[in-house]
């Protein structure tokens, strides 16, 4: 009975993790769909670093 309640549990935390990273995935697509709208505008509204990293928009 433990080895089973191991196993449901190994299958919660393995879902939790694709979950997380479906996630993180969809938030870097998010961004990355607003780089291009702000791309196809011209760039006018992008804000960087000095190293050129890009951390939003000016608004």
């Amino acid at each position: 009975m433990e080895e089973l309640r191991t196993t449901l549990d190994m299958q919660d935390e393995t879902a939790r993790i694709y979950a997380d990273i479906v996630r993180r995935q969809n938030m870097r697509i998010e961004v990355m769909s607003a780089e291009a709208r702000m791309l196809r505008r011209g760039g006018k509204d992008r804000t960087t670093r000095s190293d050129g990293a890009w951390i939003g928009f000016r608004g």
